[in-house]
């Protein structure tokens, strides 16, 4: 007989696999401790009717528990209390297992630590895309299905297509949730996540890249299309015949299954067709869906079969003297990378899963760069996706020495159980309510705000070498098409020049104040002489832009800038014909509205495609404006004026590149004309409650309102990392 405790969080569809998988391993689990958070009770609710069908005669019982730690904020007792209290009257049913799978990592940690100090035998076990295991390595299954009507019902998501008894996969369906919808076309459910095919299928070998990019931002928007689907967290497989798709959904860790055949017959017939590709269909569904980064070929820690020390070089006799810090890395690298930056210790022992391709590279990434981090020594000691560490009696020894901080937020929930439990630490975690690290063993050291990496930083490790043309972590230069602009604007650069683009900025807004769809605000290509707006009076009044001069080679324009008789000259780095003048003045209106607040800036950060040099497609991806405000890495992009049926894509497209490059601290904004200021502030706040932040492009003259929007919207976004 055996007991199962399980704390309940947005993926229920997740837990009742690992009920199911237990039931059918364990034969005599006699019952299931469910416990929810306040905000979690349905959830709870719909596993508790899913799993009294599955076994009428299994006992489930719920109890609700508080996640607010330190400080309650009612009366139910945490996790690690609760089953304390089941526990001490011995009645339970043993061996007792912990599912450490759902919850945030600070809880998982907590619980790691209190069990452990209250000596409570428990057996931790935890899933992972297709197994479950006991991580004191006595057992270990295969994760079973749930169902796919089951998993939607438990998500509370429906489908107009359903798989029929003898065949669990759906062909052509349309997933709803929260009011928005997902079309697949092919869909099945393993081990209670959703698995769903799309395809970019043209006639056309060599079709239009513009309609290969687009269809590719619409697949990597999906998770990000409301929050009941993004709790689904579909495994998406795209089955493709163009390269160039291949190409750009590696780079979002997206798999594909690349076919030089026609589409005809997958669009008429898909079940057949899979048929027919079957060892692909199979490879998609059974393997686990694990992130591929571009440049795992070039990872120079190798297997990590033993821990590698880096020593950074001297910055500026500016080391940081912190405690020593010990935290994992997990496939968002940027908690991290705030672990890092915010703790600033003189040492640091970063947890990497040896397994994972990935991790590997990112762990790579941050060895290249590793003197931006200003610290004494670093070393990647090896780990697996369970938390086992290698050579950890060595590492105990290391830990011993002196007094360490874990902090547990980033990496797997397994490997945050395993450091919770190492000796000589000191728990933190990251605590984005607050934008600080917070004590969790130690309730009276005082937290620490967030400290983030510098743009430039991030954006290397993150997705790999920026394409940038100054002094940069990064050393000599990278050449690009002649095409695109040739360099990223720096913050001193922008600096320097803030009172020209102050004044740039306020023309702009003030002559965008009444602009609705359709209008033609800018000239379509700058000259001398021309001027915004257009129109042959423009330069005898008051507020006015006109173009000096124009250095097509070097990418520059000349401009005259008046604002109410404050006349201003500058240049501002841009194409002739393109919108990218706008960027800079877009930049200055944020920093005069963040003042100190804002501590880094960037204008125009791409990244290069692998191997490639030289090529109009070199870059595969820019972002206008990033500035780092309040902790916080703020993605800006600048439209002039998209229409309608546009302006859905731009918001789309912005959520998922400001995360892909920036990691899940990015906090998108899209800044644009075509809004009438008499509707612009209502029309942003309305925003806020949603992504991304919609700025209109005249309000970038008020810098307190702008600034009062972004922090609100800041604080809207009060969710643990």
């Amino acid at each position: 007989m055996s007991t199962l405790f399980t704390m309940v969080g947005r993926q229920p569809g997740a837990i009742a696999s690992t009920a199911k998988t237990l039931m059918l391993n364990d034969e005599n689990l006699q019952e299931i401790i469910l416990m929810p958070s306040r905000t979690t009770k349905l959830e709870a609710e719909r596993l508790e009717s899913y799993l009294n069908l599955l076994n009428p005669s299994l006992k489930v019982i719920p109890r609700q528990i508080e996640t607010q730690f330190p400080n309650k904020l009612s009366d139910d007792p945490f996790p690690w209390e609760l089953i304390n209290e089941y526990t001490s009257d011995k009645k339970l049913s043993t061996p007792i297992y912990f599912d450490i799978s759902p919850g945030l990592n600070y809880l998982v940690a907590l619980n790691s630590y209190f069990l452990k100090m209250d000596d409570v035998d428990v057996k931790p076990i935890y899933a992972d895309y297709k197994h479950l295991y006991v991580l004191d390595g006595s057992a270990q299954w295969n994760l079973e299905n749930i169902g796919f009507r089951e998993l939607l019902d438990l998500h509370q998501i429906t489908a107009d297509k359903y798989p029929t008894p003898s065949n669990q996969t759906v062909c052509n369906t349309r997933i709803t949730g929260d009011h928005r919808s997902v079309k697949l076309k092919i869909a099945r459910e393993r081990y209670g996540r959703l698995h769903g095919t799309r395809d970019i299928l043209l006639d056309d070998e060599n079709a239009d890249s513009s309609a290969i990019k687009q269809k590719v931002r619409d697949i990597v928007a999906i998770n990000k299309s409301s929050q009941a689907l993004n709790n689904l967290r579909i495994f998406f497989q795209v089955i493709t015949n163009q390269k160039r798709a291949v190409k750009r959904l590696a780079v979002h860790n997206i798999r594909t299954v690349f076919l030089e055949v026609h589409s005809e017959g997958f669009h008429s017939d898909p079940t057949g067709f899979i048929e027919k590709i079957q060892k692909y269909w199979t490879e998609g569904l059974e393997t686990a869906p694990g992130r591929k980064a571009p440049r795992d070929d070039q990872n120079i820690l190798g297997l990590l079969e033993k821990p590698k020390e880096l020593t950074p070089g001297i910055i500026k006799d500016n080391r940081w003297t912190g405690k020593k810090l010990i935290t994992s890395l997990g496939n968002d690298a940027s908690a991290t990378l705030v672990a890092a930056f915010t703790h600033q210790p003189t040492e640091m022992i970063i947890l990497v899963d040896r397994n994972t391709p990935y991790v590997r590279t990112i762990a790579d990434r941050i060895a290249q760069m590793i003197n931006h981090f200003p610290m004494k020594r670093v070393v990647f000691w090896p780990v697996d996706i369970k938390g086992e560490i290698t050579d950890k009696e060595e590492l105990e020894q290391e830990l011993i020495k002196d007094m360490w901080i874990a902090n547990v937020s980033p990496g797997t929930k397994a490997q945050a159980w395993q450091v919770a439990r190492l000796p000589n630490v000191e728990l933190w975690s990251l605590l984005n309510q607050r934008k600080a690290a917070m004590p969790l063993s130690q309730r009276n050291a005082n937290p620490r705000h967030y400290q983030l990496a510098p743009i430039l930083v991030q954006a290397g490790i993150l997705q790999g070498q920026p394409i940038i043309n100054d002094t940069s972590p990064f050393g000599e230069s990278v050449k690009i098409s002649k095409r695109s602009r040739n360099e990223s604007i720096s913050f001193d650069s922008l600096i320097e020049r803030k009172d020209f683009l102050i004044n740039f900025m306020r023309v702009v807004a003030y002559r965008t104040r009444k602009h609705r769809y359709g209008n033609i605000v800018y000239p379509d290509k700058w000259k001398p002489g021309s001027t915004f707006p257009i129109n042959k009076k423009a330069s005898t009044g008051d507020k006015f832009i006109r173009c000096i001069r124009v250095d097509t080679a070097r990418e520059e324009i000349e401009f005259e800038a008046t604002y109410n008789k404050n006349k201003q000259t500058g240049v501002i780095h841009s194409p002739p014909n393109s919108g990218q003048w706008l960027e800079e003045p877009v930049a200055a209106a944020f920093m005069a509205a963040g003042g100190k607040n804002i501590t880094d800036a960037r204008i125009s950060i791409k990244w290069p495609w692998t191997g490639d040099s030289g090529s109009e497609s070199f870059a595969r991806t820019e972002l206008d404006v990033i500035l780092i405000w309040k902790s916080s890495y703020l993605v800006v992009s600048c439209k002039s004026s998209p229409p309608p049926e546009k302006l859905k894509r731009d918001r789309t497209e912005i959520m998922a590149e400001a995360r892909e490059g920036f990691g899940r601290f990015a906090i998108p904004v899209i800044v644009r004309a075509g809004i009438k200021k008499s509707k612009a502030e209502q029309i942003a706040r309305d925003s806020i409650y949603r992504e991304p932040l919609e700025i209109g492009m005249c309000l970038l003259n008020q810098s307190g309102l702008l600034g009062d929007l972004i922090d609100e919207y800041l604080s809207k976004k009060q969710t643990f990392p």
